[in-house]
């Protein structure tokens, strides 16, 4: 199975990437996992790729995603469409994906091979009334029960320019910070002042995971100012959990540029560059613990069976 998938919606081109990839993994036995990416072509690169690519009798399934083909030079590209036609056995899933980029020429011998003989999806960024239904369908996918205001949406829109990953990001705030089911203008107009907010949380995070929690405990202290700023520091920490996971999934794939993984996650550049020193001490076992025991404690503070302030030193003291 071929696939070439092209556009400027990163976010949501990583998203297709990986459902093709899993769906084809979990009908397998024993699989198997390549990664090869364009912005990091080595001397070896074909030489990989030719082997990733033979089988033979006893060969296992293999999954291979080569991203930003866009970026390979005329010798590779030539390479490649000599092999990929030889080795497309029903046991092996190809995700081939090109995207706009600086250094990228308007296309190449590649881009156009697999345009002809690959299957071929178009995902760019949407506008209109696509944008606003797509805008419904990721809040629905984070919260099933969230609402949202059609000026909310709209303000939404333009303030991420339609692209997916910034918009999903948002959302996750926006839910994650919000006690109520509707999310209003004002709630979205907010987001502008939350860096700030972003940096206290960050280094919150950076004293917990560098083991201090006692630091983390007294700058607690003195940000808890009220119950609304507990409930907002709780959902920030979930917020940048969820992107530190989002993020060690690609730097475990091989992806160790910060601007590479924000690009893939959907995520702005700067927060990913912020929590690149933390990455190698975050196992994704302890992030998904973590995530987890966040959720369980936002649900507790819902409900009423914990206090703000004491499930955020709960959190300190757990993750």
């Amino acid at each position: 199975m071929l696939t070439f998938l092209f556009g400027n919606d990163h976010f949501r081109l990583r998203l297709r990437e990986r459902a093709l990839s899993s769906e084809f993994l979990a009908a397998q036995s024993g699989p198997e996992e390549y990664f090869f990416d364009g912005r990091d072509v080595d001397d070896h690169i074909l030489s990989k790729l030719q082997e990733s690519l033979s089988g033979g009798l006893f060969a296992n399934p293999r999954s291979i995603l080569i991203r930003h083909v866009e970026l390979f030079d005329e010798k590779l590209c030539d390479a490649v469409i000599n092999i990929l036609p030889k080795a497309l056995p029903n046991e092996i899933c190809i995700v081939a994906s090109a995207e706009p980029t600086g250094r990228a020429k308007k296309g190449n011998a590649l881009q156009l091979w697999l345009s002809k003989h690959a299957k071929t999806e178009d995902i760019s960024l949407l506008t209109g009334r696509a944008l606003s239904q797509s805008i419904l369908e990721i809040l629905h996918g984070i919260d099933v029960e969230m609402q949202m205001e059609p000026h909310a949406i709209e303000r939404l829109a333009f303030r991420t320019n339609g692209a997916t990953g910034h918009i999903y990001h948002d959302l996750l705030k926006l839910v994650l910070a919000r006690e109520g089911k509707s999310i209003a203008e004002a709630d979205v107009l907010r987001l502008t002042e939350e860096p700030a907010g972003e940096s206290v949380s960050f280094v919150l995070l950076d004293a917990i995971v560098r083991g201090n929690r006692e630091q983390a405990v007294s700058l607690l202290r003195q940000e808890e100012t009220s119950p609304d700023t507990a409930f907002k520091l709780l959902g920030l920490f979930a917020w940048q959990v969820r992107q530190a996971l989002m993020a060690r999934d690609e730097y475990d794939r091989g992806v160790t540029s910060p601007d590479s993984i924000a690009t893939a996650i959907g995520a702005k550049p700067f927060s990913v560059r912020k929590l690149m020193p933390l990455i190698p001490r975050l196992p994704l076992a302890r992030l998904k613990r973590s995530l987890a025991y966040l959720s369980d404690l936002d649900r507790e503070m819902k409900t009423g069976q914990i206090r703000p302030g004491v499930a955020l030193d709960l959190f300190i003291w757990k993750f």
